[in-house]
């Protein structure tokens, strides 16, 4: 007994010291914690793991169903398709970059370069055309009054 005594007072430590900047993120320990994760459990959250999503609140009261949708990409495709090899080459035929093209604002000039859009003069000089007055009364005219 005393030999494995002795054995254990001359075992020596070893360490490893890294260099480098951990990897591991500390934003997430609370969700490693065991101790938190039975907490959870205990309350009944089981599956606080699986819904992760949160909840997505809004005015859905004209929603558009699967079928519809579908065909609207069908159709967003079947335009697409239309455009000349080369537009769609510019795009990598991908209907999706050419969408966020065609939406932002600073593309105008050169989607009228491709023949994509008209080019819109706009009259900024000019003053808006007076409204037309409203008559309320009815004026008779000379024959009628005869």
């Amino acid at each position: 007994m005393t030999k494995l005594l002795g054995m254990a007072r001359n075992r020596r430590r070893l360490q490893k010291k890294f260099k480098n900047k951990s990897l591991t993120k500390q934003c997430f320990k609370d969700e490693c914690d065991i101790n938190r994760i039975v907490k959870s459990h205990l309350r009944g959250n089981i599956d606080d793991h699986v819904n992760s999503s949160k909840p997505h609140y809004g005015d859905f009261s004209n929603p558009v169903d699967y079928q519809s949708a579908m065909n609207l990409v069908i159709h967003a495709n079947e335009q697409f398709d239309a455009l000349s090899a080369d537009v769609r080459k510019k795009f990598d035929n991908d209907p999706s970059k050419f969408l966020q093209f065609c939406s932002d604002e600073n593309n105008v000039d050169e989607m009228v370069a491709l023949g994509l859009a008209e080019k819109r003069e706009l009259n900024v000089n000019k003053a808006p055309p007076e409204p037309q007055k409203q008559v309320d009364h009815v004026v008779e005219s000379k024959n009628e009054q005869n």
